[in-house]
């Protein structure tokens, strides 16, 4: 974890908010995306499991599931520059 804290904008710890992504998203997400006045269709989660990148999903988000040393990085630069609308 603390490689990608350097690249991190922020990290949710589910402890720290008592709520778990995939059972509860609103509750997971939600505080941090009202403090930067975002809402779900404003964001773009990487996540390894796929029930997270689906409950963030099902509440209007943008998800990439991706494992790291399983799945090349460029597969998330391709998505997120897609999500951005620099690319195909």
């Amino acid at each position: 974890m603390a490689g990608w804290a350097v690249v991190c904008d922020d990290i949710i710890c589910s402890s720290e908010v008592g709520a778990l992504k995939a059972e509860d998203p609103v509750g997971f997400f939600g505080p941090w995306l009202s403090e930067y006045d975002l809402s779900f269709s404003n964001a773009l989660l990487i996540d390894d499991r796929a029930d997270n990148c689906d409950a963030f999903r099902g509440q209007g988000g943008s998800a990439v599931q991706w494992k790291m040393r399983e799945n090349d990085i460029s597969e998330v630069r391709q998505s997120v520059g897609r999500w951005l609308g620099y690319g195909s």
